[in-house]
């Protein structure tokens, strides 16, 4: 299988107690693919990069739209990643995750603004275990095996003076 001298997909695939895992298991498709992606970019400029950052594109979207998994490989997630339940998980590409991470299903990282950009984003330390509907915004830190249930944290842009409206 490609990728199989990638040390963090090695102890992805650890982390997973199941033969034939990958045909098994959906999540550890995008996260093939995000392993795919870092490995493109490390690659030396030239045709062959080029080709593959192509097809790592077509990957994405395909396992995106297929998961409801999205791992840009903008983001920086440490070794040992572990996606429970498939679909609605969704990392910002300036997220950053530490070393055996565990993921559930509704769980979004990162924040993103009106008009494009992401002004901040969350690190999670090493061994964190995020459960469902957790979203970490505005430089959320969270320390190793912090465990979470069913916290909502939201992000309020200030508002501009434009925005701003008397209440009576």
């Amino acid at each position: 299988m490609p990728g199989a001298r990638d040390p963090d997909w090695q102890a992805d695939l650890a982390r997973i107690d199941a033969p034939r895992a990958f045909l098994k298991e959906q999540s550890l498709w995008a996260i093939w693919v995000y392993r795919f992606g870092r490995r493109v970019d490390r690659r030396p400029r030239g045709i062959r990069r080029y080709l593959f950052s192509r097809l790592y594109w077509l990957l994405f979207r395909i396992v995106e739209t297929v998961t409801g998994i999205s791992l840009p490989k903008s983001c920086v997630i440490g070794k040992g990643l572990r996606i429970w339940h498939f679909g609605g998980v969704f990392l910002n590409g300036d997220a950053v995750l530490g070393e055996n991470c565990t993921l559930r299903q509704g769980v979004t990282i990162g924040n993103r603004e009106e008009g494009g950009g992401s002004p901040s984003s969350a690190t999670m330390w090493n061994s964190a275990p995020m459960r469902r509907s957790w979203v970490p915004c505005a430089s959320a830190m969270v320390a190793g095996s912090a465990r979470w249930r069913w916290c909502w944290t939201t992000y309020q842009p200030a508002r501009r003076r434009s925005d701003s409206r008397r209440m009576s």
